[in-house]
């Protein structure tokens, strides 16, 4: 069960590039029906969370972006589809599984080729945090980043925890990719993520306790204030990109919170020339 963890992020790619991709592509111009997108995306997560409790696992290489960035609870980093389908296959037997989604949001970006996912899962007694980006190309979903953590109360010990094997240099950024890397640098000024955030009420954190939840920008402001406010950062990014269509964007970076190092990934959405942050997800390494 080592890459049982894996499961959300290929049946996530795979609920979303399934043989329904035409109803989950939004219409094309103007007239985008943003909330239907997000619905249906919603509805497809759900169904292959169903093929996910029975072990279907076939169809997972066409549904996952190449270059896919996948974050694991472990400290594990990949950075190709191959390598996270080669985990899956060793790791995550084809019998029947017990998952709970606690919390799955599907909000689509403006235009409806990209999309932000969170959720809370139970997976055969383990508790998971889940945040996605998701990209549509020729009316197909599929998975671009995804950051898979354990709460604090249910992580490894330190002993059994496996380290990653290497952890990717920031590959070479451009424009809006390397000005969001930027942002996250930004970090190590007291505030500087709770000012960050998007004026919306879908905005979401989780942080690294089995507690440290909160959405919309009151929830979230008290957390950070009491949490983080005054807590010294030290946030060096190691990967970030932009969605085809550059609606949202991400940044994965590692950080010293008092002393105590955690991994964090960044969603952030368009606003006019500026990116504003949308999930706020971070983890104990």
């Amino acid at each position: 069960m080592r890459a049982a963890w894996l499961a959300p992020l290929l049946c996530l790619a795979t609920a979303c590039g399934g043989g329904g991709a035409s109803r989950s592509d939004a219409p094309r111009g103007p007239r985008v029906d943003l909330g239907r997108a997000s619905a249906d995306a919603a509805a497809l997560v759900n169904e292959i969370y169903g093929d996910l409790r029975r072990g279907y696992l076939d169809g997972l290489q066409n549904v996952t972006a190449p270059a896919v960035l996948v974050l694991g609870p472990g400290g594990e980093v990949f950075t190709d589809r191959t390598a996270v389908v080669l985990a899956m296959g060793r790791g995550f037997p084809r019998k029947k599984h017990k998952l709970r989604s606690r919390g799955l949001e599907v909000v689509a970006a403006p235009g409806g080729k990209s999309a932000r996912v969170t959720d809370s899962l139970d997976l055969d007694g383990q508790r998971l945090r889940l945040s996605a980006v998701l990209v549509s190309e020729d009316g197909i979903w599929t998975v671009a980043a995804l950051h898979l953590s354990r709460p604090v109360a249910d992580a490894l010990p330190t002993a059994t925890a496996s380290a990653p094997a290497g952890k990717p240099q920031l590959p070479p950024a451009t424009g809006a990719a390397a000005d969001l890397a930027e942002l996250v640098r930004t970090w190590s000024k007291p505030g500087a993520v709770l000012d960050q955030f998007a004026p919306r009420d879908d905005i979401q954190l989780f942080g690294p306790g089995a507690r440290d939840s909160a959405a919309g920008p009151r929830a979230i402001a008290r957390w950070w204030k009491k949490n983080r406010q005054s807590a010294p950062m030290a946030p060096t990014p190691f990967n970030a990109g932009l969605t085809p269509d550059g609606a949202l964007g991400w940044v994965a970076a590692d950080i010293q919170v008092d002393g105590s190092p955690e991994r964090h990934f960044a969603i952030f959405i368009r606003k006019g020339k500026s990116y504003r942050l949308l999930v706020s997800h971070a983890a104990t390494r």
